[in-house]
């Protein structure tokens, strides 16, 4: 599930803004996969936090509503 992550905020360039801030979620949250809807949350305030890009809100929002049906994160950028 962390790889995951990593690997999602890499493909949309975030993983530089998000480093410090999902080094602390990771490791306050033990299970993410069942506490979603408190990750979403998370992860918009920091992008509104860090005044990143509205359309990444947008992919954002793609991306956990596709976790949420599938179970796994997909690659938006075919």
């Amino acid at each position: 599930m962390i790889k995951l992550i990593k690997s999602w905020l890499r493909k949309i360039k975030m993983y530089d803004y998000l480093s410090a801030s999902y080094s602390i979620c990771i490791n306050s949250k033990k299970n993410m996969q069942e506490d979603m809807a408190g990750f979403e949350e998370y992860l918009k305030e920091l992008l509104t936090t860090n005044k990143i890009l509205s359309d990444r809100n947008i992919e954002l929002s793609c991306m956990i509503q596709r976790f949420k049906d599938t179970g796994q994160w997909e690659d938006l950028y075919v």
